[in-house]
């Protein structure tokens, strides 16, 4: 699947992903790099994938209630989100093989969005380093 990036660095990016879906666990595949974004390769049994790997796992035991109390308190908590975040995805209690395209494509552009700030930060620390000694 494509996931095409709406806000951020690499707005109108389509990133190229796979996601795999077994029971409970959901394993998100993304390319290494956001600059150049290649496919991510089928990962075969016994290697490490290539790429970014997100991997998911339901709570079986805990209630809708529950969920739902514990994705809104979580979307709360981070930087510059409100509730309307991905809460779409508490509905059912989780996630499930009939989650909406919409949905998934909610949560990566949060992944996408933490990942970006994360690669600010590199930059700057970056910059920092190659600064000459004496200039910041």
């Amino acid at each position: 699947m494509n996931f095409d990036v709406k806000a951020g660095r690499y707005k109108g990016t389509a990133i190229p992903a796979r996601y795999w879906l077994k029971d409970d666990t959901l394993k998100l595949f993304l390319p290494s790099s956001l600059l150049n974004p290649m496919p991510v390769p089928e990962p075969k049994a016994g290697e490490d994938p290539v790429g970014i790997v997100y991997t998911l796992q339901l709570d079986g035991k805990a209630t809708k209630d529950q969920a739902e109390t514990l994705l809104k308190d979580r979307t709360a908590a981070l930087p510059d989100k409100g509730p309307a975040g991905f809460g779409v995805a508490a509905k059912g209690g989780g996630f499930g093989a009939a989650m909406p395209a919409a949905v998934t494509q909610q949560l990566l552009e949060r992944i996408l969005e933490r990942l970006e700030r994360v690669e600010q930060r590199l930059d700057a620390m970056e910059k920092k380093l190659a600064a000459p000694r004496g200039q910041k």
